[in-house]
């Protein structure tokens, strides 16, 4: 019986051997999983992380721009603002021109901008200095030049503060002083913007 015993015993020593290796293999194969697992997992969570830094980063620029366009235009509409308080003040003071001189521009405006000499001449709802006898002298300067002096002032006033419009065979110039600002303000925007905002 020994002999079976002990061909049980080296069957069980075997089967113990065999079971020990085939733990040990299991461990390390479970222990290159995890190490490969977590390997996965790092790189993987680097790969996150690095994507949210330059997706940070690309934020942070992007802001960094819209806030700047932002200030930008903020000045922008501030100088805009400044500008057009500046040339509202050139019409104002345009407009409050003692009457000799105002007399003085409008019958130089009116002589250059006659054209055929029998236009309507409309003037603003509270004009007070351009009346027939601007009209009348201008009149007869054309006719002493030899050209038609058939002005005339109209009946109804316009929607304007200072100067006039021509109406001729339903043909209207406009030489209001508003007109007048509107066609100069580009040139005139670039002298005042260097004058107000030199910095």
């Amino acid at each position: 019986m020994q002999g079976i015993e002990s061909i049980c015993h080296t069957i069980l020593e075997g089967a113990r051997k065999d079971a020990q290796d085939a733990w040990e293999a299991a461990q390390a194969r479970v222990k290159d999983i995890e190490t490969q697992t977590q390997d996965e997992i790092d790189r993987q969570v680097a790969q996150i992380l690095d994507a949210a830094k330059r997706q940070g980063e690309e934020n942070t620029r992007r802001g960094l721009v819209m806030a700047g366009l932002d200030r930008r235009r903020a000045n922008l509409a501030m100088k805009q603002e400044l500008m057009d308080q500046v040339f509202d003040q050139v019409l104002d003071a345009m407009c409050a021109m003692p009457a000799p001189r105002m007399t003085e521009v409008l019958t130089r405006m009116l002589a250059e901008a006659v054209d055929s000499g029998r236009e309507e001449v409309v003037i603003g709802r509270e004009e007070k200095v351009m009346d027939q006898a601007v009209i009348d002298h201008v009149n007869a300067q054309r006719k002493a030049a030899g050209q038609v002096g058939e002005l005339r002032l109209a009946s109804e006033r316009a929607d304007i503060r200072g100067g006039f419009l021509l109406v001729d065979a339903g043909v209207s110039t406009n030489a209001s002083f508003e007109m007048l600002i509107r066609q100069q303000r580009t040139q005139l925007e670039r002298e005042a913007a260097a004058i107000l905002f030199e910095s």
